[in-house]
């Protein structure tokens, strides 16, 4: 259980204001990934978020080589 990755933060960068509530929903998500190790480490991720007609969403996480900044 302990290798199980948690979600500490989650930081809205920018888009619809709606989607700022739904952040608290991706805190406690489970994206399934697991640290091969009980090492601590943080990891830094990031994606978009996407809503349909405002019931289904979908979290798209970005490949790491993909991004350039935080911001």
């Amino acid at each position: 259980p302990s290798r199980n990755a948690v979600v500490t933060e989650v930081k809205f960068i920018r888009g619809d204001e709606k989607l700022r509530a739904l952040s608290t929903i991706l805190k406690t998500a489970n994206f399934n990934l697991v640290f091969p190790d009980d090492t601590t480490i943080k990891i830094v991720r990031r994606g978009t978020l996407f809503c349909h007609g405002g019931v289904e969403c979908s979290f798209i996480m970005i490949s790491p080589d993909n991004i350039f900044s935080l911001d």
